[in-house]
């Protein structure tokens, strides 16, 4: 593991990242990285799906909707 040793090295690495964030930042508005997501409705069905996602069933980010985020929206 290499320790910095100088300011001048966390400068660079603070400017990186700020530099990779604006980049990635870019590419996800541009629709050239998109993210997968597989939603599951109901909490009910909650142990199924973590089952699923531990054989490597799932896509991308798991994620178990448990109400909608938008008022008055049934799911």
């Amino acid at each position: 593991m290499r320790i910095l040793k100088r300011r001048s090295d966390a400068i660079y690495l603070t400017e990186m990242g700020a530099f990779i964030a604006r980049r990635i930042s870019q590419w996800v508005a541009e629709d050239r990285l998109v993210f997968r997501e597989h939603i599951v409705d109901d909490l009910t069905e909650a142990p199924e799906a973590f089952i699923g996602m531990l054989e490597g069933k799932n896509f991308g980010k798991l994620i178990i909707r448990v109400a909608s985020d938008r008022p008055g929206e049934q799911q």
